[in-house]
């Protein structure tokens, strides 16, 4: 945890306590009563106080060992996880301090949006499914399609949303086989649902979930599923797609 060392002795105008009172010895003695002192703060990383302190002009500050102390207990309480964070294939895996809303992090903004697709397979296996923001309500708690070439999911997420990851969750998320995740597929964005742009391209996914950094914007995101499994034809199946902003 990286700790930013005592501001350099800031020098403030304070007046000086009474006799016998707490913090006299502080100061230099003088008439008018009113000394200079140096003001020390520690503060971590995120340029928040842990500690404060002053001492006597020509004295050397002892804030070492305050200022270690309460940076180890920074650590303690905010341990800090170096490296990129890997994601499971289990379906209650999600993206790191991302939340479904009303939290502090990116928000799935594609969560119950209205949302179309390629003809489903049954019709309880329609694009809503696949952002209901469940993976275990059973075999149909996902969008699925059989048409031939290239399937479509899409959703209208209401507005231009500033976009940082998008997260799919594949037919092994659900519960079902994993020679049926997605293994070919492309995200695109768009700010009127007609011109799109290709932010994601896989090519090769075995995963059961898999997460999508970017840095992009638009309203309209769409998953085009190019192979849908691990051989060659078969059904699309998405149980979740989630997209954060």
């Amino acid at each position: 945890m990286g700790r930013d060392r005592p501001v350099a002795r800031t020098e403030i105008r304070v007046r000086r306590p009474k006799a016998h009172r707490p913090g006299r010895r502080a100061f230099v003695s003088g008439k008018r009563k009113q000394n200079t002192i140096r003001a020390t703060i520690a503060s971590d990383a995120r340029g928040r106080p842990m500690w404060a302190g002053a001492t006597r002009p020509g004295h050397r500050p002892a804030t070492e060992t305050e200022e270690d102390a309460a940076a180890d207990e920074e650590a303690r309480l905010h341990p800090r996880h170096d490296g990129e964070h890997v994601m499971g294939a289990a379906a209650v895996d999600a993206p790191p301090s991302f939340d479904s809303g009303g939290g502090t992090g990116p928000t799935n903004v594609a969560l119950n949006r209205p949302a179309t697709g390629s003809t489903p397979c049954n019709s309880d296996e329609g694009p809503a499914k696949a952002f209901n923001g469940s993976v275990s309500g059973g075999n149909s708690d996902k969008w699925c399609s059989l048409v031939s070439g290239t399937k479509f999911l899409q959703v209208d997420l209401g507005s231009t949303r500033s976009i940082v990851s998008f997260t799919v969750r594949h037919a092994g998320a659900g519960g079902e086989s994993t020679t049926w995740n997605t293994r070919d597929f492309d995200i695109q964005v768009s700010a009127d649902g007609t011109s799109f742009t290709t932010v994601v391209q896989v090519r090769g996914n075995t995963a059961s979930v898999t997460n999508h950094a970017i840095a992009a914007s638009g309203r309209f995101v769409r998953l085009n599923v190019i192979t849908p499994q691990q051989g060659t034809g078969g059904a699309a199946r998405i149980y979740e797609f989630e997209v954060y902003a």
